[in-house]
């Protein structure tokens, strides 16, 4: 079960790893700029509803095996461990930050990247929970 959780965890960092790679450079702002603020909103609400669908998917698959709140706590654990784990190595192995942003822009990146793994794991547990009330 933990294993699974692992495995969708991974799917979803890879999936957001490879867009953020692709178009980081076009939608990340410096730090400095009142755009960072709109970056952080936006990054914590698609995070949720990644988290949210995310989290769904597990239950969906695992609905015979977990109660649905037990199965989003652990999907939206395992999102923020494997996502935080795997983006302190990637960032942390680079000598010039994440991979297609410039350095100005590292900043927004790590702040995003800690709302993203936060509010999706709220995002789990929520959709966990909204389907135990079902």
């Amino acid at each position: 079960m933990i294993v699974s959780a692992g495995l969708f965890a991974f799917g979803l960092w890879a999936v957001a790893t490879v867009a953020l790679i692709a178009v980081g450079e076009l939608i990340i702002p410096s730090a400095d700029t009142p755009a960072a603020a709109v970056v952080y909103v936006v990054t914590a609400l698609g995070a949720a509803a990644a988290g949210w669908a995310t989290s769904l998917l597990f239950i969906r698959r695992h609905r015979h095996q977990l109660v649905p709140i037990t199965a989003g706590t652990l999907v939206g654990c395992a999102i923020a461990v494997v996502g935080l784990t795997l983006d302190t190595v990637l960032v942390g192995s680079l000598a010039h930050g994440y991979p297609n942003v410039s350095d100005g822009r590292a900043d927004t990146i790590v702040v995003g990247l800690l709302i993203g793994h936060a509010t999706a794991l709220v995002g789990a547990g929520a959709a966990g929970w909204r389907a135990t009330k079902r």
